[in-house]
């Protein structure tokens, strides 16, 4: 009795980690790290846009793609914010 329930749960662990194995955790972590720019792309916007008491407000960026990692890092990219 003990020794069926001891294999079920393990047999139910490990079905339920099997999923897992196939999770891209990198493009998890990218996501998270665009979203963390892109709040904070629209903050500045904001504070900039009361700073100077005007109605809307654009930010540029330019991004200098040096090596083919970065490159790959910001392929896609929008280079303007506007609020």
């Amino acid at each position: 009795s003990n020794l069926g329930m001891a294999v079920g749960m393990t047999f139910g662990c490990i079905v339920g980690m099997f999923p897992l194995m196939f999770l891209d955790t990198s493009k998890v972590e990218q996501m998270k790290k665009k979203a963390h720019l892109e709040a904070l792309f629209q903050d500045v916007i904001e504070e900039a846009k009361s700073l100077v008491q005007a109605e809307s407000t654009c930010l540029y960026l330019r991004v200098h793609k040096d090596t083919e990692d970065e490159k790959s890092k910001y392929k896609g990219r929008n280079s303007f914010y506007s609020s």
